[in-house]
Formats: C-alpha cells, structure tokens, sequence
C-alpha cells in the first residue's frame, strides 16, 4: 500500500524536500487542492461560465467563509429564485449580516425548500490562514447574482445503468458545447465511463452534487462563494429527512478524494510516496 502522511497549513519550503518522510502541504496549495476536489466530487456538477466576475483578489479562486458562519436562512420555495440572509463571524467587528437575492434553484433533494444554517463555534478564516483583520473585509452585505450547486447532501436513491446514461449524454452535450477538442473529449469519455461503471456496480446512493451540504453562488460583487458543511449545520425546514440523519459516509468519500488529489499534487512536485511494509 502507498500512503503519505500529509499536513495541512505549513510552510511551503517543507515541498522543496522530496525524501521527507512527512510532507508539509501550505495553505495556498489547499485552496487549490480544494477546487480540484470540487470538480471531480460530483458527475452532476452544474456547469457556469460567468466571465468579468469579480473573483477574490486575494486568492483569486473562492470565498470560504466557513468558519466566520454564524446562522442564516436560504428559501427556494419560488422557484427559479433563491433569497435569505447569512451571518458572518468578523474578528473585532459586529457581524456582518448578508443578504442573497439569487437566480436559480436548490438541487433535487432540497428543491423548492428553505434550510437553514447554523454553527456552534464561529471564528474568522484569517486565523487559521495567519492573516490580520477579518476574512469579511471585502464581502458586500447584499449578494446578487446566480446560485450555484446548493444541495444538503441527502441521496435521492442508488446509481443505475439508466442514470449512467443520462449522465454521459448530458456530458456529451456539454462538451460539444464547450468546443473540446476531440482527443480530450476521448480522455473524458473515457475517464467518466469508469467512473459511472464503478457506482453503478457498487450500487453506490446517487447525489445530486456531493454526499454533503455544500452552498455555492456567484455574486455581481464578489464572485463565487462557497459553504461546505457538516450535516449538523443544515436543517431542512418542515421535513421528516434530515441531513444529520443520513448514514455518515459521505466525509469518508470526500476524504478519499481530498486524498488522491493530494497525492497526485505530491507526486506532479516530485515527492516520493511512503511505501507501507
């Protein structure tokens, strides 16, 4: 067995040795580590092409203001519409209280819904990051713009060959769409087959995106933003299924992910793998 013992947050000198036995992943490195993930967690990834929107300058990928949530409400129950608020923890500041005004719509297993968001412990993502100030400084109280993947993470049942196929032809079409060039689109067709071959034998629950509450939405303001959470967090407002409530395998699989991207992200740097005896 292969393995690599991985921690995350330090400093990026530690990729500079490729015989250590442990290896150092820094902060940057994680962010972009954590917008692979996104793309390869789900075969039913929306697809969005918003060119001139403000992204963050700081990283210039997403805002994940995880750790600064402190409660909000999302109510989709008009369809094509997605409204509510959100407020963030802010390091010696009142906290900022945001309100989203959305086209679009939750993903099937909360279409039509409103949850809720909650956390127990908010701090400021500067923290954790060794910044100074607060992670909130330059996010706009009033949040316009498209929803993106919004789901809580509950299963609408298990892979088939019929859902296979729908998948594959909705990938075609996005493809063509998109201009691939042919030799890559043989590459994907390929590596997607796979992919939906294995769920569908392990039987595995179909997502509508990811095996967890993930909240996303593009803002004329601020570009896209991004909330994973534990299922704890979300409540589904008048439902009798909840996300809390759903068999805990969904952080495993996003776990095993986050692993194999990691350790490609090694191997691309030239890090040699701890081989298990």
């Amino acid at each position: 067995m292969v393995s690599y013992r991985v921690k995350v947050g330090g400093a990026r000198s530690a990729l500079q040795a490729p015989y250590a036995y442990t290896h150092v992943i820094p902060q940057f490195l994680t962010s972009a580590l954590f917008e692979r993930v996104d793309q390869i967690l789900s075969l039913a990834r929306r697809v969005y092409d918003h060119p001139g929107l403000i992204i963050n300058p700081i990283t210039h990928m997403a805002w994940r203001p995880y750790e600064n949530l402190i409660n909000g409400e999302l109510d989709n129950r008009v369809l094509g519409k997605v409204t509510g608020w959100i407020r963030f923890h802010r390091s010696d500041k009142r906290p900022l209280k945001v309100r989203l005004d959305l086209m679009g719509d939750f993903h099937d297993d909360i279409r039509g819904k409103v949850i809720r968001l909650s956390n127990p412990n908010p701090t400021d993502r500067n923290q954790a990051l060794g910044r100074e100030g607060t992670y909130m400084e330059r996010i706009a109280p009033m949040q316009r713009g498209t929803a993106g993947d919004i789901t809580a993470g509950i299963p609408l049942g298990i892979w088939t060959a019929d859902l296979a196929q729908k998948l594959m032809e909705e990938h075609e079409l996005s493809w063509e769409e998109a201009g691939d060039p042919a030799s890559e689109r043989e590459d994907q067709r390929l590596e997607l087959a796979r992919a939906l071959l294995e769920r569908v034998t392990k039987q595995e629950p179909f997502y509508p995106y990811v095996p967890y509450p993930y909240i996303e939405w593009y803002s004329e303001a601020n570009g896209r933003v991004v909330l994973e959470l534990d299922p704890g967090q979300v409540e589904i407002v008048g439902s009798e299924v909840q996300p809390s409530e759903q068999p805990d395998s969904g952080q495993s699989f996003r776990e095993s992910m986050l692993v194999n991207t990691v350790a490609q992200a090694l191997k691309d740097a030239g890090i040699k793998p701890i081989r298990d005896a």
